[in-house]
């Protein structure tokens, strides 16, 4: 999915192609693998690339709301709590017509990606395309380090959101 323009546009007008990536990284960092969501969030933001907010915090909240409407696509990263695996699984959120009920324990995270998407189309009437990602994980402990199973899935996670970039930015082709 690479978009193609005709020409590169020039200096002044250069902003508005760019397509505008948000990363959200949450997880508790005090908790072992836990935070792997916030970390892979700070790296992305240490990209330091100019159509990529990277935003890590330790659980979602309706604040994201606006940074959420204004971007194109959305990748929200947390660790995976499921199912111990080698992979960072990636689950594409569909479109959502109204929020609802805020879903998962209400104490721990009172909002879901599918939660704040839904307020976004409800609230600025746009709702960016938008994935999970969920490295592996396997220790929660407070005060643990991260486990050699979490920092490779942040480096492999890491990895997907580079290739993710690459394809979902505009090339700009020479007329």
């Amino acid at each position: 999915m690479i978009a193609t323009l005709n020409k590169k546009p020039d200096a002044k007008s250069e902003q508005m192609y760019y397509t505008k990536f948000l990363v959200i990284g949450y997880g508790d960092l005090c908790q072992g693998d836990d935070g792997v969501g916030q970390r892979v969030a700070q790296a992305v933001g240490d990209w330091n690339l100019p159509h990529v907010k990277a935003i890590a915090i330790s659980q979602l909240k309706t604040d994201l709301v606006e940074a959420i409407a204004s971007s194109d696509y959305v990748l929200f990263v947390n660790a995976c709590h499921h199912k111990y695996d080698c992979y960072t699984q990636i689950t594409p959120l569909s479109l959502v017509s109204s929020p609802g009920k805020p879903q998962g324990p209400t104490l721990a995270y009172p909002c879901s990606p599918k939660y704040l998407l839904a307020l976004a189309q409800t609230l600025c009437g746009y709702q960016p395309q938008a994935w999970v990602l969920e490295p592996p994980a396997e220790k929660f402990e407070v005060g643990k380090p991260l486990s050699i199973v979490a920092e490779e899935g942040i480096s492999r996670t890491l990895d997907k959101i580079a290739l993710f970039l690459r394809s979902y930015t505009p090339v700009y082709v020479a007329s």
